[in-house]
């Protein structure tokens, strides 16, 4: 059930502190005279309509019980927008590339450029939480272009829209990209793609010469090896499509970006399970830069321990990319800004204090967090006269990897929290979400799946602690655990982390 007791005093917060650290360079990123693009996984970000295959999606579960109104909603499109006008000193991205939008259903009528001039238009004296609070109808797209725009962020737009089924949207979600670069609107194309989200294609042109953009979100399950030959024909879609592009224009300039939802060393994990891995062997990625034989994988750029935006099980992935083609280092067109790319990450903000991990989305209260994925961004110039060829630094062969069998997931660090309060069942509303807490053995039931008198869940992120749990309470050595609250599918939870939490004698 949906609680309504939370304030807006979180979100209240993490507005404070944008406010406050904008102003010192050290928290914004992208030189303000290069062009920045960010790539972000918002983490479902739906509309107000109610109307949706998701049960997630939907205002109320099977129940009946309510799973989020307009304010989670309006909190939501707001947060995304806190988080990416760190770009430029508070400018934004000039192309912010957004995965993770639901797909229109009560409005399978969409363009893939909607007609903004409208839009203001409609918009005009009114603003995003009156229009919700009123449940006028937006789309998701509409509700983060407001948003952005609110926030001093004016985009075009291009929406991936899904190909139509029978009046419907055949996917879910959508990928969208916001612009303050002139997009050339009879250029935009979607490539459909088998069980994932359209692929959309966006052409730009400036000064005469044109960059090419594809916004991706491919198949999930990332250490699946069937879900893997699934990725292997998303993969197909653009490889084809770029093979197309490059053989009327050697010299375009091309991004393929967005949550390709597997790692940028993925052809280790998928050694001798399927024939042909999607990033490495179907869309040709590697880590040499300006390699005529390869995309290359701006992953490559950082030190092995730094690759990471999202977390699964106590391990860094890297599902969110960005990939470019050789034509970014020569002298012609567009150049790569050397060395600029990076995770957004935003300490006590969209991150983890102590762990380091997104602080992810939820709808419990009136919504509160971000997002499961970090943005992830890069720069880049329009070619000049003065321009020199970029010296290539990176030549890390990810099937010469392979062989070395060297490479390893990066693991999360937890690290004891530096606030940790003393549980009392009173304190236990909703402001007590994400905030750590320290709780006597007795409180938890035998098998340690529940704590306190409401029998809250409790989960462990490594099942081996809670059986070490059940040992030390055995031989009667275990005190107390530390964790803190969270949210799962609408209810609360206490979550155990790393073996840290668990207090002896």
């Amino acid at each position: 059930m949906k609680s309504k007791l939370l304030p807006l005093w979180l979100f209240v917060l993490v507005t404070a502190t944008f406010g406050n650290s904008l102003s010192g360079q050290d928290n914004s990123f992208g030189e303000v005279n290069s062009y920045v693009l960010v790539t972000y996984n918002v983490e479902n970000l739906f509309d107000n309509d109610g109307i949706a295959i998701f049960n997630d999606y939907k205002k109320v579960d099977r129940d009946g019980q309510s799973q989020y109104d307009w304010k989670d909603v309006l909190h939501k499109a707001q947060n995304v927008a806190i988080v990416v006008k760190y770009a430029k000193a508070g400018q934004g991205p000039d192309i912010l590339v957004v995965n993770e939008l639901e797909a229109d259903h009560s409005d399978a009528e969409q363009d893939l450029v909607p007609n903004l001039t409208a839009w203001k238009t409609f918009f005009a004296g009114r603003n995003l939480a009156e229009l919700l609070e009123q449940d006028v109808h937006l789309s998701s797209v509409q509700i983060l272009w407001l948003a952005l725009k609110e926030a001093g962020m004016d985009y075009q737009l291009a929406v991936g829209v899904p190909p139509d089924r029978m009046g419907k949207p055949s996917s879910v979600q959508m990928n969208a990209i916001f612009s303050r670069i002139p997009m050339v609107e009879a250029s935009v194309q979607i490539h459909p793609t088998e069980r994932a989200r359209a692929v959309l294609e966006v052409t730009y042109m400036v000064e005469g010469e044109p960059f090419v953009v594809f916004a991706n979100h491919w198949k999930s399950g990332a250490s699946s090896a069937d879900d893997e030959v699934i990725r292997a024909q998303n993969a197909s879609v653009v490889r084809a499509r770029v093979d197309e592009l490059l053989a009327e224009n050697p010299e375009l300039d091309i991004i393929v970006t967005g949550d390709l939802n597997v790692s940028y060393d993925q052809h280790l994990s998928m050694s001798g399970k399927v024939q042909n891995v999607s990033l490495s062997d179907v869309l040709r990625v590697n880590g040499i830069e300006a390699s005529s034989e390869y995309l290359y994988n701006l992953w490559h750029e950082l030190p092995y321990e730094d690759r990471g935006s999202d977390t699964y099980r106590g391990n860094w992935g890297t599902l969110m990319h960005i990939v470019l083609n050789d034509a970014w280092y020569d002298t012609k067109g567009f150049q790569y800004v050397d060395q600029s790319f990076g995770v957004l990450t935003i300490p006590e903000l969209n991150q983890r204090s102590h762990s380091k991990e997104p602080i992810r989305w939820s709808s419990y209260g009136d919504g509160y967090g971000f997002s499961d994925h970090f943005p992830v961004y890069f720069s880049f110039k329009k070619a000049s006269g003065e321009f020199k060829e970029l010296q290539p630094k990176s030549n890390e062969n990810v099937f010469e990897m392979e062989q070395k069998k060297r490479m390893k997931r990066v693991k999360v660090v937890y690290e004891m929290p530096s606030i940790i309060q003393s549980f009392d069942e009173s304190k236990l509303t909703d402001q007590a979400i994400g905030q750590f807490f320290s709780i006597p053995i007795e409180r938890f039931s035998e098998d340690f799946k529940e704590v306190g008198s409401q029998k809250i869940g409790v989960y462990f992120q490594d099942s081996n602690d809670r059986k070490k749990a059940q040992k030390m309470h055995e031989k009667n050595e275990l005190v107390q655990i530390i964790g803190r609250f969270d949210t799962y599918r609408g209810n609360i939870q206490f979550v155990i982390e790393d073996k840290y939490a668990l207090i002896g004698q």
